[in-house]
């Protein structure tokens, strides 16, 4: 799961048309940069994306999360909000991950797996956005 850090405050700078532009940006270079026939991206709700990696280990996740990661940031869309900077001034688009894998089984539903990513996601916020945040 990721979504675009201080998006809110996007919305509320440049307005609602323009935060769905990026929504659209966001969302199309994160779906050129998936691989695979299989993996697949979806709006999970607000600024939220999930994106599904069938047959995935943890650590082919996080490598897919990194350069979607970057390859937001690499849109330099401008976002002049300071508390994403620390106040020194104009800043970029960013989106924070969290990451989590499973191999099915009849212990683990669905939602547990969303759970634990959204938990990563959380901690990955906490420890200051734009990163990639990991849960078992």
């Amino acid at each position: 799961m990721f979504d675009i850090d201080y998006f809110k405050q996007f919305n509320d700078n440049y307005g609602h048309q323009a935060g769905d532009r990026v929504l659209a940006e966001v969302a199309s270079v994160s779906r050129e940069r998936l691989a695979r026939p299989a993996d697949f991206i979806v709006r999970y709700g607000g600024e939220e994306f999930a994106v599904i990696l069938p047959e995935t280990t943890l650590r082919g996740a996080l490598y897919v999360a990194e350069r979607l990661r970057q390859a937001i940031a690499e849109c330099a869309i401008p976002h002049d909000y300071r508390g994403a900077d620390g106040g020194s001034g104009v800043v970029f688009v960013t989106a924070s991950f969290g990451v989590s894998s499973t191999t099915p089984d009849r212990t683990e539903t669905p939602q547990d797996l969303i759970h634990r990513a959204d938990q990563a996601l959380y901690q990955a916020k906490a420890l200051g956005r734009n990163r990639v945040g990991s849960m078992r």
